[in-house]
């Protein structure tokens, strides 16, 4: 079984094509993306969805930049308003978009 929080080996894991899990690819930069985690909840806060069946999912989340994901009772959707403000989804912070280009880069993808 894969620990996600092993500390000891830093080096890429392949699984199927195209999914790469690089082992602690984050941490120099875990706080900055912390930091803007707390900003982006400010802004839309974590939340309960509710399945198309009205089961309440056990997990909590919120989405950032132009799409989201979301469910209700009317389906699974991407859409580009925050469902609970009604306002636009809160922007996508730098951090996260150059982590995934860094990512990206390093496997040539």
């Amino acid at each position: 079984m894969i620990d996600l929080f092993e500390m000891t080996v830093l080096k890429a894991r392949k699984f199927s094509a195209p999914r790469i899990f690089f082992r602690g690819f984050a941490l120099p930069v875990a706080n900055e993306l912390l930091t803007n985690i707390a900003l982006i909840e400010k802004i839309s806060p974590l939340r309960h969805l509710v399945t198309p069946r009205g089961f309440t999912m056990p997990v909590s989340m919120n989405n950032c930049g132009r799409l989201g994901w979301t469910s209700d009772r009317s389906g699974y959707k991407y859409t580009t308003l925050d469902p609970p403000t009604g306002n636009p989804r809160p922007s996508m912070r730098g951090e996260f978009l150059k982590l995934a280009q860094a990512a990206a880069c390093k496997e040539q993808f």
